[in-house]
């Protein structure tokens, strides 16, 4: 096949995943290996839309030559297709299955569920390795997956026209150490819910609500391993930053929530309430709301500020304030409904009778 009909190739199989569910938003990522080097589907970019005159172009030393910027997956692909010389692509998607896998079973493992099918054995082999949890793009994962490859399913010929999934099939899966229980996590990724007949202090049967997900990014609560992504986001002492995030987390009148692209945290929004002597109601004050700068365009500040103003309406709060002091975020006030007053801007909640 000629590189221009891989990279149609890969739009069609691309769409197909999408379709079938096996990746969501920008989740998912595909390698190919050529003769000259390799093709990646671009960063933030999603398998149901692909466009093949942008996948991007690595050369034999991986180094981007054209295209769009690839996925930053690269270290796991690269980790990949170095340790097996013989595979031709890489797929990697985030099966609910192998995801379970991975919060379960303990990083070292090769066997965390047994072969009990002949189908198992062909699909998977009869080793599946686990290697420690990294966050998504950390370059620290490579020497793991590249000691993790070569053992699995090791003697066992691999598919005609590979496909080779990391989460799972095929591979090894990426552990999940210091990440909660599936069942945990889910109670934990979320903001604030308020319980309306306690003055506006958090339930705390229900301290924390789902935001969901929205073009590709996880809106939540933040927990304490989003301290390092936060810190890095404010340009603040990493060490310091846990324990700032244990004191508005025990606040009860304050919220914490990131954005997430699939693991690494692209954007914070702090909110506080209190009551005032000028209004009935309390009123909500964003102290913090920041978005990566190489995440900015992608409306992850509205779906911020839509989190922020969901929580200060569930808090009792009839406005929401702000004080900005540089230019984009006045036009960002500007833009989304806030109006300017005295050293701030403010923005109503509820409908005026």
């Amino acid at each position: 096949m000629t590189e221009q009909e891989i990279r149609d190739q890969l739009v069609r199989l691309g769409a197909s995943l999408f379709q079938r569910g096996y990746s969501v938003g920008s989740a998912g990522n595909v390698s190919v290996r050529l003769p000259d080097g390799f093709l990646m589907t671009p960063t933030n970019s999603s398998l149901g839309s692909l466009d093949a005159a942008r996948i991007s172009k690595l050369d034999a030393e991986w180094r981007h030559v054209g295209g769009d910027k690839p996925s930053k997956e690269v270290f796991l692909h690269r980790a990949v297709l170095s340790a097996r010389p013989e595979a031709g692509a890489v797929v990697h998607l985030h099966s609910t299955h192998a995801t379970a896998i991975g919060c379960l079973a303990a990083p070292g493992e090769d066997a965390p569920i047994p072969p009990l099918t002949p189908y198992f054995v062909m699909r998977i082999g009869r080793r599946l390795p686990v290697v420690p949890y990294y966050r998504p793009g950390d370059g620290a994962m490579e020497p793991a997956v590249h000691a993790g490859s070569p053992s699995a399913s090791a003697g066992q010929p691999w598919p005609r026209g590979v496909r080779q999934d990391v989460a799972g099939r095929r591979l090894c899966v990426r552990g999940a150490g210091g990440i909660r229980p599936p069942r945990a996590a889910a109670a934990r990724n979320a903001g604030p819910r308020v319980d309306p007949g306690a003055g506006g202090r958090p339930a705390d049967h229900l301290r924390l609500m789902a935001y969901g997900m929205r073009r590709g990014v996880e809106l939540r609560g933040a927990v304490p391993l989003d301290a390092a992504d936060i810190a890095r986001l404010l340009r603040q002492p990493e060490d310091e930053m846990a324990g700032r995030l244990e004191a508005i987390a025990q606040d009860p009148h304050s919220a914490l929530m990131v954005a997430a692209d699939y693991g690494p945290v692209v954007g914070v929004a702090a909110l506080h309430w209190h009551p005032v002597l000028h209004a009935t109601r309390s009123v909500a004050r964003i102290s913090t709301l920041v978005v990566a700068e190489e995440e900015r365009h992608r409306g992850i500040g509205r779906m911020l500020l839509k989190a922020a103003s969901q929580a200060a309406r569930q808090a009792g709060c009839d406005s929401l304030e702000w004080r900005v002091a540089d230019e984009a975020s006045r036009g960002f006030c500007a833009a989304t409904g806030f109006t300017e007053a005295g050293h701030g801007f403010v923005r109503a909640l509820r409908k005026r009778n």
